[in-house]
């Protein structure tokens, strides 16, 4: 119990009883308030950890289907492999679109799983000019790159493709979710700036995003 001077009077043992209890209410106040800016901190990391374990999830699981489905759908493979004459014409001005034909650019990426899926890119990258990928509507990315403006997961500048020592090669420029490479059934991330080389026999299984992409070598 408070106590007060005995010289005060009524009133001003009210008004000090008032402003205590103001004091203390106060105080619960911030407390309260400090308490539930610690929970919403904790369940705020909590979110976004189960948000990232379920991307990963994700993509695990379309990186699996798109690397089973080259080995379990013979048929299907066949079929891609010699195209009808509407596919070739298609391709052929889809390649023209990308600044060269399919004989002429030196990789060709198809997309496997994402927003862009079943789409075909045909690009030249070289050592002096690299052929971008991201986000990105921007000419350079339309006409002689790789626009992924569907995927939201890409970054607006993700990465290049550069031709290096008789080599075509992936560059991850510093995007922001990163870059990885399928190899033996196991995902693979890649540092940034690490060169990536694009294998003349077979092909390399890339994911930017939430896009897998299988690229190769033009015939």
């Amino acid at each position: 119990m408070e106590k007060y001077d005995p010289n005060m009077t009524v009133g001003e043992v009210l008004d000090a009883i008032v402003e205590n209890s103001l004091d203390k209410m106060r105080r619960l106040v911030k407390e309260s308030n400090e308490e539930l800016d610690r929970e919403w901190a904790v369940g705020k990391a909590e979110l976004l950890e189960l948000k990232k374990i379920a991307i990963e999830q994700k993509r695990a699981k379309e990186a699996a289907a798109a690397l089973s489905a080259p080995l379990n759908d013979k048929e299907n493979i066949k079929q891609q492999e010699i195209p009808s004459t509407e596919e070739s014409k298609e391709t052929k001005k889809k390649a023209a679109k990308k600044g060269g034909t399919a004989k002429s650019c030196p990789l060709k990426l198809r997309v496997l799983s994402g927003p862009h899926k079943d789409e075909e890119f045909f690009i030249r990258p070289t050592l002096r000019v690299p052929c971008v990928i991201g986000r990105s509507k921007a000419k350079k990315f339309v006409n002689k790159g790789v626009s992924l403006n569907q995927d939201e997961q890409v970054s607006t500048m993700h990465g290049e493709f550069i031709f290096k020592s008789g080599q075509a090669m992936f560059v991850d420029v510093g995007s922001t979710n990163g870059s990885s490479v399928m190899m033996d059934g196991e995902e693979l991330w890649l540092e940034q700036g690490h060169e990536t080389i694009v294998p003349k026999e077979g092909s390399l299984m890339l994911r930017v995003g939430d896009t897998i992409l299988k690229v190769e070598y033009c015939a």
